[in-house]
């Protein structure tokens, strides 16, 4: 029988375990990166200088955000 996702971390490290919550800490925010934006009422060019970053890479992240990929 397969295990549930839920099984199979727990079987984790705790360092792995801390890990794997940190990557989908961040694949959440990612993902929802724009709502935030746009809840802020913010342009991408707004966030970007906020965050020190430029727009384009502002995007890439919006953007990987949409288009992730499960290996």
């Amino acid at each position: 029988m397969a295990k549930s996702l839920q099984e199979l971390l727990a079987s984790r490290s705790p360092e792995s375990q801390a890990r794997i919550q940190k990557m989908a800490d961040e694949l959440l925010v990612e993902s929802q990166l724009h709502l935030i934006r746009e809840e802020l009422e913010m342009s991408q060019k707004e966030l970007a200088a906020t965050l020190g970053i430029k727009q384009p890479s502002l995007s890439a992240i919006e953007n990987r955000g949409h288009d992730l990929k499960i290996s």
